[in-house]
């Protein structure tokens, strides 16, 4: 991307413009087109040697025409003016043999942005390939020396992405912003006898002054592999488990599975028929915060341009909100509100029932299991049946023991959830869920017979 910015926004908003009027003049009742465009580099070294450098300069452009509530959707990366008149008349072409659908239509006009906030999400790296060498080859031998257990490395990968996003429809609405990212990841395995075990770490940020430093993510990865050395198997039990503060979002995405739109009105859902009852302990609050300064999550109105901002999603224990946008909200007989796209920034407040970090909750748990990897996928948002592999720590007297492997958590998230004891304040910011460790009374535990 390397024009300047205001050129970037303005050639692309009327690229965008042009298609929407042109749709009109083609017969549309109405028309929505998404551009993206991406641009980066990855680069990976394993062994203090160059693996990989690869490029990306992605762009992407989407349009889809009604004809009353007959919908017609293209694709296309093409932007010169042969190519989108192309795509313009094979949507309306598609549109005039696809079924007429009820809830097939823009979002209400009243709903858009047009007062939309200048979030300040992009932050471009300077970094160059070389000097993104130079500091994976210093991040990876950092690791390796963390400890003479270190055998092998998979490698230490750092990207930088920045791109843009402008969505226009029929109602006079066009939004545009850019947005960053950045990420370096450190893998490596450890070996101790016969014991030998892979882990590692990452961290990721739309600035790049909120990436951890290279020696620090070193000795971060190097304490995961070494730590998990020696595992013992557990006899199955139930206990009370922690959800370490790197996996804990998980629970959450569950529960924002479980009250999407499609979910929904398929009748495919735990949570059918849940809004305004409690799904979880009553000292509980999410609340989604999608204009959050700094946060990986968030941006300035939804997929569809409908304004967004600070909601309730659960409240006191009690849900206040299905994630709808206006294709699921129609079949549900509501208002959109707001959910193209899916969830941003959601944080999880526990005032009543939180603890300082992880150490502490150990201490609130004294005897059970601690959960630092899922593995696999046994989750149904049909039923709430949950059931995953994974891989710990035993605790004791508020202590780590010892590391525990080869054992399966189980139960039903909508007990689950409800038990959640306590959270820590320690909260892990890599991901669009804001929480912490998460303590749940008590589960089902398969381990050795």
């Amino acid at each position: 991307m390397n024009e300047p910015y205001d050129n970037k926004q303005d050639t692309s908003c009327q690229i965008v413009q042009g298609l929407l009027q042109k749709a009109r003049r083609y017969g549309a009742t109405a028309a929505k087109v998404v551009l993206d465009k991406a641009s980066g580099y990855r680069v990976n070294v394993r062994l203090g040697k160059l693996e990989t450098l690869e490029y990306q300069d992605d762009c992407s452009l989407v349009l889809t025409v009604y004809r009353g509530q007959h919908a017609g959707t293209v694709g296309g990366s093409d932007l010169s003016d042969d190519a989108l008149t192309l795509m313009l008349d094979k949507a309306c072409e598609i549109a005039q043999l696809t079924q007429a659908d009820s809830c097939a239509g823009l979002a209400a006009s009243e709903a858009m942005a047009f007062d939309y906030p200048s979030l300040d999400l992009c932050y471009p790296w300077p970094l160059t390939p070389v000097q993104a060498k130079d500091m994976a080859q210093t991040c990876e031998s950092l690791a390796r020396d963390y400890d003479k257990r270190i055998v092998n490395s998979e490698g230490v990968s750092i990207s930088t992405l920045e791109g843009f996003k402008v969505y226009g429809n029929t109602h006079g609405f066009i939004g545009y912003y850019q947005k960053t990212r950045h990420s370096m990841s450190c893998s490596l395995i450890a070996k101790q006898g016969t014991s030998m075990q892979r882990d590692g770490d990452y961290t990721i940020g739309l600035q790049p002054n909120q990436l951890l430093a290279p020696d620090t993510l070193a000795k971060s990865a190097g304490k995961r592999v070494v730590d998990r050395l020696n595992a013992r198997d557990l006899a199955s039990q139930r206990c009370p488990v922690i959800f370490d503060a790197s996996i804990a979002h998980q629970l959450f995405d569950c529960l924002l599975q479980a009250i999407r739109g499609e979910h929904l009105y398929k009748h495919a859902s735990w949570l059918l028929n849940s809004l305004n009852k409690p799904v979880l302990p009553a000292w509980m609050t999410l609340i989604e915060q999608p204009h959050l300064i700094g946060a990986l999550g968030s941006l300035p109105f939804d997929l569809e341009g409908v304004a967004i901002s600070d909601k309730y999603i659960v409240k006191d224990g009690i849900l206040c909100s299905y994630l709808l946008n206006s294709y699921t909200a129609r079949q549900l007989g509501i208002d959109t509100i707001g959910y193209a796209g899916g969830i941003r920034t959601l944080t999880v407040n526990s005032n009543q029932r939180s603890v300082a970090d992880l150490n502490a909750l150990l201490l609130k748990m004294d005897r059970g299991l601690l959960i630092t990897e899922l593995l696999g996928n046994g989750v149904s948002i049909v039923t709430g049946d949950y059931s995953q592999g994974a891989f710990g720590y035993w605790v004791e007297h508020g202590r780590i023991q010892y590391p525990v492997h080869q054992i399966t958590i189980a139960g039903n998230l909508r007990d689950m959830l409800k038990r959640i004891a306590y959270v820590s304040q320690d909260i892990d910011l890599r991901h669009s869920v804001r929480v912490g460790a998460v303590l749940i009374e008590e589960m089902a535990v398969a381990g050795q017979l």
